[in-house]
């Protein structure tokens, strides 16, 4: 677990299914999925707290399918908001990331290192152990 100085908690999604199975009335009020990746889709509804919301902003493709009870969502009165992103957010976004700086953006905090193309062997032996979340391949 760690906390990016955020005031919030980032922790895996194996921690969140580890807290789930200890008590299954704990659940999180909200996910935002950025990945567009059905699967996970489907496994974060099974994390959110009664009242809870799930804001989809990630791109899949049309022919992606989750699967949800109307049960589940009835019963936990789950809201699910997908966002059309706007195509004209890219650079307010660019400024952001500007304006955070490496106090939020720090590679080594999120789990991201750098890698020159001949290092490929390293960078994958890293994300198999998983001391890394991600490789970036620097090209000169």
């Amino acid at each position: 677990m760690m906390n990016l100085e955020t005031n919030f908690d980032i922790i895996t999604p194996d921690e969140l299914k580890a807290h789930r199975a200890k008590d299954p009335s704990w659940g999180v009020d909200l996910v935002i999925d950025c990945s567009g990746y059905a699967p996970a889709m489907e496994e974060a509804l099974l994390l959110i707290s009664p009242g809870g919301k799930m804001c989809i902003f990630g791109v899949t493709s049309p022919q992606a399918r989750i699967s949800i009870s109307p049960f589940q969502m009835y019963m936990d009165e789950l809201t699910i908001i997908a966002v059309n992103i706007n195509p004209f957010s890219f650079p307010k976004a660019m400024g952001w990331i500007d304006a955070m700086g490496s106090r939020y953006l720090d590679y080594g905090h999120l789990g991201i290192k750098t890698y020159t193309l001949s290092q490929y062997k390293e960078a994958l032996e890293a994300l198999k152990k998983g001391s890394i979340a991600k490789a970036i391949f620097k090209i000169k």
